[in-house]
C-alpha cells in the first residue's frame, strides 16, 4: 500500500522538458512567441511561390503537434498537483481567515451579514442557529429585528411574544402550518396571540383548512400591510380589507373568490389540482385583473373540461393584445391535452414578455401535442421563451418534432430561448430542407442537460447563423451538462466563432 500512495505522488515528468523550452521563448520575446504561435499554415498544402512564403514540411508539422501534446500533458500534470496543493492550503487556512474576519467585522456589518442569510432561507432555523452560536452572534442577532419576522403556527405562546417584540415595528411573514398531530382549534390559540400584530402582516401563509374560521372569530379581516397571500386551502376573501395585496397564490377549486381584490392584483399563481378544469370560470377571473403582471398555472392530472358557461359570455379579446410580464404553465401528470388545448385559448389574448412552459411526467405518448391550442396553432409566444421536460417522453416521442425550429418558425418575436433536459434533437436533419433565415431573430440560446442533442445540431447552427448575411444577430450560445456535447467539440467551436459569439461550456 506504501508502494502505491508513493507512486501516486510521484510527478510524471513527461514533456516538462518540451514545456520548459516553450516558456522561456515566451518570457524572451513575448511579441514574437506570438507573433510565431498565431502563424499557423494550412497543413499540407504548400503555398503559392509567387507570395514567398515559407513551405512548412509535413514532418514539421507533425513535430510541432508532438511537442503541443508534449506541453500539454506537462501543464496537465502541473495543474493537478498545483490544484491539490489549493485544496489543501485552503482547507487549513480558510478557517483561520473566516475566524479573523468576524473578529475584525464591525456589529452592524455583522447585522447585515445575518439579514443576507435570513433572506436566503427559509423558516426561522436561521436566526436560531446564529443566535446559539456564540455570545457575540447572539448579541447582534438579538438587535437584527429582520430575523425575528417569521412567525408559524408550531410556535408556543412565549415563542410568538418573543419574536414579536424583538422583531419590533418590521414587516411579519405569518405561517399557519401546524406541527403533525395538533388539532386545528390551535389555530384559535395562534391567531389570537397574533390578533394585536395583524397590523404588521406582510405575507401571509394559510395551509391549514379553516384558517379563515378562526381569523374571522377575532375580526381579523383588515390588512394594511399585507402583499402576499398564499393559500394551500378555501377562503373566503370577500370581507378583507388589504389595499396593498397584490399576490396571490393558491390552490384553484373552480370559481375561486377573490371579489374585491382582483383591480390591485399584479401576481397570480394557482395550482390547479381538480380532475375537470373551468376554463371559462378561470378565463373569467383572469380578464377581471387589469394590472396583471405576473401569472402561474400548474395543472396537475386535469383530464376534463366544465362547459358551465358564463352568463352573457366572455368578453372577446384579440390575440396578444394584453400585455403581461411572464406567463408560466406548468403541465403535470394525466393532464390531457385536450384540456391544456383549450386553456392555450383561453389564454391567447395574453402577450408575455416571458413565457415558460414545463411539462413533467406526462403520462401522455405525445408531449408534442402539448405546444398547441384547439385549432393546432403554436401557443408559446414571447421574446423569452423558455421549455423544461421532466421525466416527460424520450426521443422516439419526440420524432419529427424539433422545439428549437418549432419556435422560431411560430414565434416571430422571440430572441431568447432556453430548453432544458429535452431528450431529442433540436433542429431537423442536416438533409431536411428548412430555411436558417426562420434564426435570424435568435441572439442567445442556452440548452441544459438535453441527451439529444448532438454535435452536429450545434455545429449546423451556429455555422449557418454566424456565416449568413447581415441581419442576424445571434449573440450567445451556453450549454450545460449536454452528454452529447464534448469539452472538445466545444473547443473547436471556440476557436472559430469565440471571437465573435459570447460561448459557454460547463
Amino acid at each position: 500500500m506504501a508502494s502505491t500512495n508513493a507512486k501516486d505522488m510521484m510527478f510524471n515528468m513527461t514533456g516538462v522538458d518540451d514545456l520548459i523550452r516553450l516558456l522561456t521563448r515566451l518570457k524572451s520575446d513575448p511579441d514574437g512567441f506570438q507573433r510565431d504561435w498565431d502563424n499557423v499554415p494550412k497543413p499540407f498544402v504548400q503555398r503559392d511561390r509567387n507570395t514567398h512564403s515559407p513551405f512548412i514540411p509535413q514532418s514539421e508539422l507533425l513535430r510541432s503537434l508532438d511537442e503541443c501534446k508534449l506541453c500539454m500533458i506537462a501543464l496537465e500534470e502541473v495543474g493537478k498537483h498545483v490544484g491539490k496543493r489549493i485544496r489543501f492550503l485552503r482547507r487549513i487556512v480558510t478557517p483561520f481567515l473566516v475566524e479573523n474576519g468576524i473578529k475584525t467585522m464591525p456589529d452592524d456589518v455583522l447585522s447585515l451579514v445575518f439579514e443576507a442569510g435570513h433572506r436566503m432561507t427559509y423558516g426561522w432555523e436561521f436566526g436560531e442557529a446564529v443566535s446559539q452560536t456564540s455570545k457575540r452572534f447572539r448579541q447582534v442577532s438579538l438587535r437584527t429585528p429582520l430575523l425575528w419576522t417569521r412567525i408559524s403556527g408550531g410556535y408556543s405562546e412565549s415563542q410568538i411574544q418573543a419574536f414579536l417584540s424583538r422583531s419590533g415595528q418590521m414587516d411579519l411573514e405569518i405561517s399557519t402550518s401546524l406541527p403533525y398531530g395538533l388539532p386545528n382549534a390551535a389555530l384559535d390559540v395562534f391567531f389570537e396571540s397574533l390578533q394585536g400584530s395583524s397590523d404588521r402582516w406582510s405575507h401571509l401563509d394559510l395551509f391549514e383548512n379553516g384558517a379563515d374560521v378562526s381569523m374571522g372569530k377575532l375580526g381579523l379581516c383588515h390588512f394594511p400591510r399585507l402583499k402576499s397571500l398564499s393559500c394551500r386551502c378555501l377562503i373566503d376573501l370577500r370581507l378583507w380589507k388589504a389595499p396593498l395585496l397584490t399576490q396571490i397564490l393558491g390552490n384553484y377549486a373552480n370559481s375561486p373568490t377573490i371579489t374585491g381584490l382582483e383591480l390591485q392584483l399584479t401576481s397570480f399563481e394557482l395550482s390547479i389540482e381538480d380532475v375537470s378544469l373551468d376554463v371559462d370560470g378561470l378565463a373569467s377571473t383572469l380578464h377581471s385583473m387589469p394590472n396583471l403582471r405576473h401569472l402561474s398555472l400548474e395543472l396537475d392530472c386535469c383530464e376534463g373540461i366544465l362547459y358551465d358557461a358564463i352568463p352573457g359570455g366572455l368578453d372577446a379579446r384579440d390575440p396578444h393584445s394584453v400585455h403581461i410580464e411572464t406567463l408560466r404553465i406548468s403541465i403535470q401528470g394525466s393532464t390531457t391535452r385536450d384540456v391544456v388545448a383549450e386553456l392555450y385559448d383561453a389564454l391567447s389574448y395574453l402577450s408575455a414578455s416571458t413565457v415558460e412552459i414545463t411539462l413533467s411526467r406526462l403520462t401522455s405518448d405525445n408531449p408534442s401535442a402539448f405546444f398547441y391550442d384547439t385549432s393546432h396553432a403554436f401557443f408559446p409566444y414571447g421574446s423569452t421563451i423558455s421549455v423544461v421536460i421532466v421525466d416527460t417522453g424520450n426521443e422516439d416521442s419526440w420524432d419529427e418534432f424539433y422545439v428549437l425550429t418549432e419556435i422560431v418558425q411560430n414565434c416571430k418575436i422571440v430572441h431568447t430561448i432556453h430548453i432544458d433536459n429535452l431528450d431529442a434533437a433540436l433542429v431537423p436533419p442536416y438533409s431536411y430542407s428548412y430555411n436558417w433565415k426562420d434564426y435570424s431573430n435568435l441572439q442567445h440560446l442556452k440548452v441544459a442537460y438535453c441527451t439529444g442533442v448532438t454535435a452536429s445540431d450545434l455545429e449546423d447552427l451556429v455555422s449557418n447563423l454566424m456565416t449568413a448575411e447581415a441581419g442576424y444577430s445571434f449573440q450567445s450560445l451556453e450549454i450545460i451538462a449536454c452528454r452529447r456535447i464534448s469539452e472538445g467539440f466545444f473547443l473547436n467551436l471556440c476557436d472559430e466563432f469565440g471571437s465573435r459569439i459570447n460561448l459557454k461550456w460547463k
